[in-house]
């Protein structure tokens, strides 16, 4: 439940102006400090929750964990604490832009060289979160942030760590099958917890929307996602576009692969295989890239005027 405090006063200094996005354990929203006029992404922890002690604990905790990464591609904590009445909050860097959720229902399917390079940056963000002992557990479109730099390039920004994923959440949020469809196969019968190697699963289900304009497992219910989910191959990615190399799809059914053992170990090899293949030979951008006019370099900027990504 989205509690309604836009234009409101919080914690007796920030102005909340709108919901960023809406979470399990703290909805994130756009604010600006009362005195100062500074932007600022708050998470506030859901009001029904703050009088519960191991939840407020968590919420803490996350906050002080993620505090302690300093990475361009992980939305940073720059303080923390709680209101007169005991409700904790989290105070985080402002960036502008808008998460790929909302650029994906807008734009579809996206350049090869575009989804490489937001998934690398990903990659990279969910490696130095991994080193420090974070592990995401419910990454998805909705939690990934592009940015606009004033330059025209653009930044990703991972946020929402620790969120519990629909599995893990059951009853204690809104159902939405579509939700399941980022949750690693061995996470499904909730039996597992989330760690590294189903963080590069979700990541790999990101990768292949961005390709394919859809998810791999879709469904009329949850059940009917987890299914295939964890018994069915995703359809190839040729069925959605003919632009793409042989080489591209191995690299994202890796990520896929149903069994943890047979995915990219870690964060960072998945974002290794991404760059190998940018740069390998053969390939459009490596040979182009000997003209000087290298279609990788060319192509990884989001277009600022539009806010979306390019049309080529």
């Amino acid at each position: 439940m989205t509690e309604k405090i836009a234009g409101k006063l919080f914690a007796d200094k920030y102005r909340v102006d709108s919901i960023l996005r809406s979470s399990e354990l703290g909805n994130f929203y756009r604010a600006r400090h009362a005195f100062t006029e500074r932007p600022v992404i708050l998470q506030i922890m859901r009001a029904e929750l703050a009088n519960d002690a191991a939840a407020a604990e968590r919420f803490s905790e996350l906050a002080k964990s993620i505090s302690q990464i300093s990475h361009p591609d992980v939305l940073s904590v720059t303080d923390f604490g709680r209101t007169a009445s005991g409700q904790p909050y989290a105070t985080l860097e402002n960036v502008e832009g808008e998460t790929l959720r909302e650029a994906l229902v807008r734009d579809g399917q996206v350049p090869y060289t575009v989804a490489f390079d937001v998934s690398r940056s990903a990659a990279s963000g969910l490696a130095a979160a991994h080193e420090a002992g974070l592990i995401h557990g419910n990454l998805n479109t909705g939690n990934i942030l592009v940015v606009y730099d004033a330059d025209g390039s653009k930044t990703v920004k991972l946020f929402d760590f620790g969120s519990a994923n629909p599995i893990a959440n059951g009853a204690n949020g809104e159902i939405i099958a579509r939700d399941f469809a980022y949750v690693a196969p061995e996470l499904c019968s909730g039996a597992e917890k989330p760690d590294a190697l189903s963080d590069v699963y979700s990541l790999g289900v990101v990768l292949y929307e961005m390709l394919a304009g859809d998810v791999p497992f879709t469904g009329s219910t949850a059940a009917e996602v987890i299914n295939r989910q964890t018994e069915d191959p995703p359809p190839p990615l040729s069925s959605f576009r003919t632009d793409l190399s042989a080489n591209v799809e191995p690299i994202v059914l890796k990520a896929l692969a149903k069994n943890p053992e047979m995915r990219y170990q870690s964060a960072g090899e998945f974002a290794d295989a991404i760059e190998l293949y940018a740069a390998g030979p053969g390939d459009a951008a490596a040979s182009d890239a000997g003209n000087g006019n290298n279609m990788w370099k060319r192509h990884l900027s989001f277009s600022r005027e539009s806010r979306c990504f390019p049309r080529f």
